[in-house]
């Protein structure tokens, strides 16, 4: 679940902080609020997850959004 707190991390690094997320689904209402948990974290600067930083998968996360972006 930290995942979605992470990616929600770097695309608040290639956008300037400027995120709005979007609740879709419900049908699986555990999931879906350690999901959200994570990623209000993400937005409130707390700690998510350090499982992915300074890692390679880190800087394709970003290449990935930049190039998607451009």
């Amino acid at each position: 679940m930290a995942g979605f707190g992470h990616m929600t991390q770097q695309l608040m690094t290639v956008a300037d902080r400027k995120v709005a997320l979007v609740l879709e689904g419900g049908y699986m209402l555990d999931s879906l609020s350690d999901c959200s948990e994570a990623c209000l974290r993400a937005l409130l600067n707390e700690k998510v997850c350090d499982c992915f930083q300074n890692s390679l998968h880190d800087k394709l996360v970003v290449y990935s959004v930049l190039v998607a972006v451009a």
